[in-house]
């Protein structure tokens, strides 16, 4: 799928192909280097738009939901906290979502958050790239939101 993506990319944007391509080999490469993890049930698009946060928090939209790593619906949401929040908070919310989920799950990284955040900013460069997704860009604003996605997918995989 991710490859799929790069190509869509790749065609919206000739010039961002050879990025995309390298994102989507690079964080399945990290993921499997990782190791193997008991698949638990996991959302998989799992973003700040599908929780409902009143007296209790609610978790919507379950279409995509399946077993799997749990780090991805962290690397997932920390992803999403980042681009829908301005740059001077999303860091103090994902730190404070991590404490939060810790503190009531137990979780810990088994080696692959890096590289599903890369996997999340891919498919956030897709959706940017069509102008679909919870972060939706105008026609002649995508390019700089694909390559910004692009970058920051990056930095995950060289950190």
């Amino acid at each position: 799928t991710t490859r799929e993506w790069a190509a869509v990319i790749g065609s919206r944007h000739p010039c961002l192909a050879e990025q995309a391509h390298a994102l989507a080999d690079g964080w399945s490469a990290g993921v499997r280097a990782a190791g193997v993890v008991p698949a638990v049930p996991i959302h998989k698009d799992f973003h700040p738009g599908h929780v409902l946060v009143g007296d209790d928090v609610y978790v919507i939209d379950l279409d995509e939901a399946r077993r799997g790593d749990p780090t991805f619906d962290v690397a997932h949401f920390c992803s999403y906290l980042e681009l829908l929040s301005d740059d001077s908070s999303g860091p103090a919310a994902r730190t404070a979502f991590l404490q939060e989920y810790v503190a009531a799950t137990g979780w810990t990284d088994p080696g692959s958050y890096r590289s599903f955040c890369a996997y999340t900013w891919l498919k956030i460069a897709k959706q940017c790239a069509v102008g679909s997704g919870p972060h939706r860009t105008v026609p002649t604003e995508r390019r700089g939101h694909v390559v910004r996605a692009l970058a920051r997918g990056a930095r995950w995989l060289d950190g």
